[in-house]
């Protein structure tokens, strides 16, 4: 099995050439992916790794972006598992939670003004 770093290197020229996808796109795909590596230090996660990645997005980022760094991660598995090279995508059997803001915070961040 090649490298993540190799694989990752050939999804985004698929991203970009064949499917076409817009230069955002590519750059969102890029570091997402470049940091999905960096936390794996470039070896291919097993499960519970996936788990605590998960774990380190949501204590480390908003909500939006962690949902868009799991879709950025999901599709470059789900195109490894279309090209067979993964037999199943490991996200699919992982219970994901995404942390939402809770109401207290979202108070004492911004200030209302009643009328």
């Amino acid at each position: 099995m090649k490298s993540l770093l190799d694989a990752i290197d050939e999804y985004l020229k698929t991203a970009k050439y064949e499917r076409k996808l817009s230069p955002d796109t590519i750059k969102a795909y890029q570091i997402d992916l470049r940091q999905f590596s960096e936390f794996t230090n470039g070896g291919w996660p097993e499960r519970e790794l996936l788990s605590t990645y998960v774990k380190h997005l949501n204590y480390n980022f908003a909500p939006r972006s962690v949902k868009r760094k799991l879709a950025s991660v999901r599709a470059f598995y789900h195109e490894l598992e279309l090209q067979e090279a993964v037999q199943e995508n490991p996200f699919n059997k992982l219970a994901i939670r995404i942390r939402s803001p809770s109401s207290p915070e979202l108070f004492r961040s911004r200030r209302f003004r009643l009328c």
